[in-house]
């Protein structure tokens, strides 16, 4: 992959290959890497498929490692069905279509849409009927709920901004496991939920709020 990288690298230094710029700063992208996983981002032009075809090509020839097409697609933004097909072509592999998930992330969703929140309320449902409150103690449930249902959201809330709905719904989940509750019953809570989710030396436990945590993760996109 190392091998890949310096590759299109040296393409784009020549001229041959070119990655899309973005705004502001005007860092321009061209290919992500993550393990055996490849994204191409590309400017729309029949010659920057044509050498990426190429470039390829000679990835299989030197390194032996040859890339399977059929798991492959391609997509397009504000491109129509028959040059996305056209271009597909070129590269032997599959017209993808928008929503799609890479990484575990949707992209091409809008994730100020509470529907698209849907997996990670399921994860932290799913999580949650696992468990059996009523066999734990107490600080077995607060530990719980510190180690898992606290990082469940983590990923999707590092880069994207929740809906206040969606917020409210994974902290009804948290809100009821510590006092034996379920999802198909309430337990009377003996503490107000902003004294249980407050700091340790402020007389909580330490909890955290999940609102707080999607704010200050995606403030560090903003230093």
């Amino acid at each position: 992959m190392e091998a890949l990288h310096v590759a299109t690298e040296s393409a784009i230094e020549s001229g041959i290959f070119k990655g899309v710029k973005t705004l502001g700063a005007g860092l321009i992208i061209s290919h992500l890497l993550y393990t055996d996983d490849v994204l191409f981002v590309v400017d729309w032009n029949e010659s920057n498929f044509q050498n990426l075809a190429r470039m390829l090509r000679c990835f299989h020839l030197s390194s032996g490692l040859k890339v399977n097409f059929s798991k492959s697609q391609l997509y397009g933004v504000g491109v129509g069905n028959d040059e996305m097909s056209q271009k597909a072509s070129i590269l032997d592999c599959k017209v993808g279509v928008f929503l799609f998930i890479y990484l575990g992330l949707p992209v091409g969703a809008n994730m100020g849409l509470v529907k698209n929140w849907k997996p990670t309320v399921e994860r932290f449902e799913n999580q949650l009927s696992l468990w059996k409150a009523r066999t734990l103690s107490f600080g077995g449930r607060v530990t719980l709920i510190k180690a898992v249902l606290g990082n469940l959201p983590t990923y999707y809330f590092s880069l994207f901004n929740a809906p206040v709905e969606v917020v409210k719904r994974l902290e009804k989940i948290r809100r009821r496991f510590p006092w034996g509750g379920c999802l198909e019953n309430n337990k009377i809570s003996w503490v107000p939920w902003f004294k249980v989710v407050a700091l340790i030396e402020d007389g909580g436990l330490g909890i955290g709020s999940l609102s707080a945590t999607n704010k200050a993760l995606m403030v560090k996109w903003s230093v």
